[in-house]
């Protein structure tokens, strides 16, 4: 296996300054796991995909673990997939993984409603024993083939964005990788927006926080409790050609063969980073029920459509051919109020391109409806 080398940094980190607010800002949950229901396989509330030896990776261990504390926590052992000691789990925040009903599982993985581009991850990891390995919590990963049985983000396949920690070294770096066969294990081509350092413990609990709207892409770490979260962010970059498409995120160690490196992940909560307004004015003026222009328009192959709910409840988001047909649902789900964002990549449910033409999507929230065209050109 030949020895990595880093990349330089391209990207010159900035320093963003930190606008004033008329009113309090709180970033809804898209989704959130804590790990505390009877659920060994890590499979339902959020389901968790894995890999195994099916996949060629043998020896990995992916369980909720009830530590002595009483605290229950999802523990990656990395087992040996080839030329690499690998562990990893992957979610959208997909409700359930039914092992037992693929079409179930199936529909909920591509209908893919439970996440965004755009999020706030934070979650707590402890570095159990490292030996090789480094670790990647990533994001914005897409599903490369929905016609399997189970769809997934293929990590030797999707693009991704890293926040990627190196205890050994005690370095954090943001990066991210392409839509390249194995991009995942080959760290030496990734792209990287710069690196800050951090003296990391084995088995002591660390907060994660990772930030990415658009471009921008910014990370905290910290030891102790929620509360002791730094104001500043330990690194921070711009993408310059941001990639905003993509809602999987991963946990993984990636070292050398035959692996045996473990860690606990616990109180994963993925927000939007569209804040909804929290009142602290009189005349606070609460979200309308609104349906915006997908953008761009036309669009190839992916587009963004934005609405807003002005209370918390079910939302159906669909798309019509020119004939009434329905032919995707993008949203089909409770969400919570304020503005919202989903990402359309002209494929029908079942993962086939659409062709070229005109289709309408159409907004459904309390008996209300709003729709509008827009037009997929090839």
């Amino acid at each position: 296996m030949k020895k990595w080398k880093w990349a330089p940094v391209v990207a010159v980190l900035i320093v963003l300054a930190t606008a004033a607010f008329a009113v309090a800002q709180e970033l809804p949950i898209l989704w959130e796991d804590h790990f505390n229901d009877d659920d060994p396989a890590a499979r339902k509330n959020v389901g968790w995909l894995y890999y195994g030896p099916e996949d060629g990776l043998k020896d990995q261990i992916i369980q909720q673990t009830v530590l002595e504390s009483g605290d229950s926590v999802l523990y990656i052992k990395s087992g040996d997939y080839s030329v690499v000691g690998v562990g990893l789990v992957e979610t959208n925040g997909v409700p359930e993984i039914d092992t037992t009903d693929d079409a179930k599982t199936h529909k909920l993985l591509v209908a893919n409603n439970y996440s965004s581009p755009n999020q706030c991850t934070t979650f707590r990891v402890d570095f159990k024993n490292i030996t090789s390995s480094f670790f990647v919590a990533n994001a914005r990963m897409v599903q490369t083939d929905t016609s399997e049985s189970i769809p997934d983000a293929d990590p030797t396949q999707s693009p991704a964005y890293v926040v990627m920690i190196s205890p050994g070294e005690g370095k954090v770096r943001l990066a991210k990788y392409p839509a390249v066969e194995y991009a995942a294990l080959q760290p030496d081509q990734w792209n990287y927006f710069g690196e800050a350092d951090f003296a990391f413990e084995l088995d002591v609990w660390y907060w994660v926080k990772f930030y990415l709207n658009e471009g921008d892409f910014k990370v905290k770490v910290w030891e102790g409790d929620p509360e002791d979260e730094p104001e500043e962010w330990l690194l921070e970059a711009t993408d310059p050609e941001p990639r905003v498409e993509g809602k999987f995120n991963m946990f993984a160690l990636f070292g050398s063969p035959p692996g045996g490196d473990e860690i606990y992940i616990d109180d994963v909560v993925v927000r939007s980073t569209t804040p909804t307004a929290v009142e602290s004015e009189p005349e606070h003026v609460p979200v309308s029920f609104s349906l915006a222009q997908n953008y761009p328009n036309p669009f190839n192959p992916t587009t963004e459509i934005a609405y807003s709910v002005p209370k918390s409840g079910h939302v159906s988001l669909a798309v019509y051919n020119v004939t009434g047909q329905k032919v995707r649902t993008l949203v089909d789900a409770r969400v919570t109020a304020g503005s919202h964002r989903v990402t359309f990549d002209g494929r029908d449910d079942n993962g086939r391109e659409l062709s070229t033409g005109v289709y309408i999507y159409r907004l459904e929230a309390e008996g209300k409806v709003l729709q509008k065209k827009m037009t997929l050109m090839k």
